[in-house]
């Protein structure tokens, strides 16, 4: 039998060996060696070795020998060294193994993708992230983990690595319609419009059913003022069972878009109606009567949006254009300074005020607040 030393001591891990309890030995009987048997080597499809000390394994042995009910967990993560277990029969051994040592990747790869989205189920996103990103290590063209790793860094508003992650998957090979939907959500939200439309196309092409894709696109053609195309985008996404308050705010929009007034009254209504605290509809519900030259009913719905939830910087905002409206500039100025107060780096907010203290003859306010007005404008963010 040909023989091999034990790993040297320098290869260990740092400040980890009293984590370390056996060497992980995969015999290709199906058999295991007990970790009592150190300083030994044995054939088992490929030379493993351990040492005393460490109890730690040479890595020589071959994944691909494993059988498929054997589960190759990811216990921890150093560098290169991963700690891993195996379970079969009953048993459960642990060890650390070098990557490098590994003469096939795939099943270590798709362990680490696996236990990462157990991680991300979990909520620990950041301990997912850093799963996929090791499975990534080991095999920087497995496409699941690019596609894993954006999907949380959408919901973590990192739109630009999400972007990326992406960028990547489909260059490796991706077809599946989320990567392309979800690439279009990133490129929509860093302002990529037009590239946003195309990959929602190609997830629809992909899946004629995808509601979503449907949905994200007509809110591109409305942020490109295409009111009738991201209308039929909405009523696509309804025919296809996707039914949410978001949906019908967003399709009021495109309706106020169009001029169609009492249209989009009834889509923001129906919103109210599926989520009594969903806040964006009863701002859009309010700038609509606004528009109607109905601040009355427009001061209802802020005030009722105000009540729902005191902290909402747009209830105050409703509240303080309609008593504007109404010619009540004293009530006015007080849900203004509120409203500045929650929001105040928000240029809109220092306009409204302007006006209401220009209404009430306090020129200096009004030209103070002009001047930040204009500061915020010119320094966004």
């Amino acid at each position: 039998m040909n023989q091999r030393k034990p790993l040297v001591p320098d290869r260990r891990p740092p400040a980890v060996y009293h984590r370390i309890s056996a060497a992980l030995i995969v015999a290709a009987t199906v058999s295991f060696l007990a970790p009592q048997s150190f300083a030994e080597e044995f054939e088992v499809g490929a030379m493993v070795s351990t040492y005393r000390e460490t109890s730690m394994m040479s890595g020589k042995e071959r994944l691909a020998r494993l059988e498929l009910a054997t589960i190759f967990m990811i216990e921890e993560v150093r560098g290169n060294w991963i700690l891993g277990t195996v379970e079969h029969n009953g048993r459960t051994i642990t060890g650390w193994v070098n990557a490098d040592d590994l003469n096939d990747n795939k099943y270590l790869v798709q362990a680490c993708w696996a236990n990462a989205n157990v991680k991300a189920t979990q909520g620990n996103w950041e301990e997912a992230i850093r799963g996929y990103t090791d499975a990534l290590k080991w095999d920087y063209r497995h496409i699941l983990s690019y596609e894993s790793r954006a999907a949380l860094y959408l919901q973590m508003d990192r739109d630009r690595e999400a972007l990326a992650d992406l960028d990547q998957a489909i260059q490796f090979g991706a077809t599946a319609d989320m990567t392309f939907h979800n690439r279009g959500v990133a490129r929509m939200r860093l302002g990529m419009v037009r590239k946003a439309i195309a990959d929602f196309i190609r997830a629809i092409e992909t899946s004629r059913t995808y509601a979503l894709a449907y949905f994200c696109r007509g809110d591109c053609y409305r942020e490109l003022g295409q009111a009738d195309l991201a209308l039929a985008d909405y009523y696509r996404t309804l025919q296809h069972v996707y039914e949410s308050v978001q949906l019908y705010d967003a399709r009021g929009k495109a309706h106020q878009q169009r001029g169609d007034l009492d249209a989009a009254i009834r889509d923001y209504k129906r919103a109210i109606r599926m989520d009594a605290n969903y806040s964006p509809a009863y701002s859009s519900l309010t700038t609509a009567h606004l528009f109607q030259n109905k601040p009355v009913e427009a001061l209802e719905i802020a005030t009722r949006q105000v009540k729902a939830n005191p902290h909402c910087p747009m209830g105050y905002y409703g509240s303080a254009a309609a008593l504007f409206a109404l010619n009540r500039p004293a009530e006015a100025l007080l849900k203004a300074n509120r409203l500045i107060q929650l929001l105040p780096n928000e240029p809109m907010c220092y306009v409204l005020r302007a006006k209401i203290h220009g209404a009430i003859g306090n020129r200096q306010l009004a030209e103070r607040d002009w001047l930040t007005e204009k500061r915020l404008s010119a320094n966004p963010g």
